[in-house]
């Protein structure tokens, strides 16, 4: 990928730089993406090995790491993963603060590669939280996570309040990175998992967020406070749309969405 960049200039403004991007990708923006962070080198700043900063291709700010720096891991064909370890400290933070989850009662997706790494702690760490206050113990906090009983990814838009949840039905915690899309309606019932291109299952929950200070807004590995489930795996990619990719109207963008992802996974178990 490249960024697309319009120039005006006098008569005789010379650039090299050139709009690469594929016409899959175009359709992919066009549903205006409120993140869209992927596994491509040139995304991800590093230094030693180390993470710097995670950069948006959408262009609304980088995510660094709270206070203790995760691994950059070379995945080959020029792709990139970060390495959470499960401690306390490795969650990103949105430099931008901007509110990065869809407003409740509308629709929205979540779209993610994941590797869990053998021994993960309780949940196996969470993916994505948000930033509000209230903590893991009440309604308000989101959390993306993967079971950690069956290994199965989860999600709760609202932890702990009833029918706010979303559990898929395959495993995704073995030695290979997963393709997971978290989707749902938000206005009413209905709700989605799709694994590996797979739909796993189709809920009748009601998925929308808390009213309250931060709650659209997000943190990568860990849920509202770092250190409570820190992520042990590595993430490669992940983005947030304003879209129920299961309506039909959203069948072109899902098929997009499933094969963008779906090459990255392919690249990053070869």
């Amino acid at each position: 990928m490249s960024f697309a960049i319009s120039i005006t200039g006098e008569p005789g403004v010379q650039t090299n730089l050139v709009d690469i991007c594929t016409q899959r990708q175009r359709r992919i923006f066009n549903a205006a993406p409120s993140l869209y962070l992927t596994p491509e080198t040139s995304f991800i700043d590093s230094y030693g090995g180390k993470l710097r900063g995670w950069n948006d291709f959408c262009g609304q700010g980088r995510f660094d790491p709270d206070s203790v720096q995760p691994n950059v891991i070379d995945e080959g064909a020029g792709l990139s993963s970060i390495e959470f370890t499960g401690v306390a400290g490795q969650a990103l933070i949105d430099l931008a603060n901007i509110d990065r989850l869809p407003l409740s009662g509308t629709p929205g997706a979540i779209v993610y590669l994941i590797r869990h790494a053998n021994g993960a702690g309780n949940f196996g760490g969470a993916v994505l939280g948000n930033r509000a206050a209230a903590g893991l113990a009440v309604g308000p906090t989101s959390i993306l996570y993967t079971d950690g009983t069956g290994g199965t990814p989860s999600f709760f838009s609202q932890y702990s309040t009833p029918n706010k949840d979303l559990f898929s039905t395959a495993s995704a915690v073995d030695t290979t990175f997963h393709l997971v899309i978290m989707t749902w309606l938000g206005s009413g019932p209905g709700a989605r998992v799709i694994q590996d291109g797979t739909g796993q299952i189709v809920a009748s929950n009601t998925l929308d967020f808390a009213d309250v200070a931060n709650v659209r807004k997000i943190l990568i590995g860990d849920c509202s406070q770092p250190g409570v489930f820190p992520l042990k795996g590595r993430l490669a990619g992940l983005a947030i749309f304003p879209k129920y990719l299961v309506d039909p109207a959203n069948a072109s963008l899902l098929a997009d969405i499933n094969a963008e992802f779906g090459a990255y996974r392919t690249s990053l178990n070869s």
